[in-house]
């Protein structure tokens, strides 16, 4: 389960410390946005297909409308949101029509959202 799941039910759970070398990180929306406390997070991600989202301007508005307000949609559901800076990255990616996934067939899990929308795709 993730990190709403766990912080909806803290007081019948108990999470752990991760310590990864540089000393115990405690699960907080802090510190799961930020990416220091791995396990019980992950981002979740939607596809918009270009060449449909290009001929179909009402599948385009729908994307742009998803994440200009998930962030606060996040919020209210007890999801952490990503970075706001992220959501403007991923929204221009949008408007130029970049497809692709920054992952390039890795699963890695010692990066950072920041990390991931600096890649190029």
């Amino acid at each position: 389960f993730g990190f709403a799941y766990y912080d909806e039910n803290r007081n019948t759970l108990k999470a752990l410390s991760i310590n990864s070398g540089e000393g115990p990180v405690e699960p907080s929306a802090d510190t799961v946005q930020s990416g220091e406390y791995e396990p019980l997070t992950r981002p979740l991600f939607i596809y918009v297909n270009a060449e449909r989202a290009t001929a179909n301007p009402a599948l385009k508005e729908l994307a742009q409308y998803y994440l200009t307000n998930v962030g606060f949609l996040a919020r209210t559901v007890g999801y952490v949101p990503l970075p706001t800076e992220a959501y403007g990255v991923i929204l221009e990616r949008l408007e130029q029509g970049k497809t692709g996934t920054v992952f390039a067939g890795e699963a890695p899990t010692d990066l950072t959202i920041e990390t991931l929308i600096e890649r190029e795709i």
